[in-house]
């Protein structure tokens, strides 16, 4: 993983919350969606957590915000 930015992104048609690195129209860290980011999408943070149902779960893992 980079130094970019970590942020959480919805893409319209995507049930659940994905986890997407660094700006312009990246890809997300499962490797399933596109998103472009506009600058007021939460970032990733220390404190986050997965939530079942809600989030990603390859996204979530790849970030490190998932506990196994």
């Amino acid at each position: 993983m980079s130094d970019e930015t970590l942020w959480w992104g919805q893409p319209l048609d995507a049930r659940r919350y994905h986890i997407f690195e660094g700006e312009g129209a990246p890809e997300s860290l499962c490797g399933g969606w596109l998103l472009p980011y506009d600058g007021h999408d939460p970032e990733v943070s220390e404190g986050d957590t997965f939530t079942d149902g809600q989030d990603c779960k390859e996204c979530a893992r790849k970030a490190g915000v998932l506990d196994e």
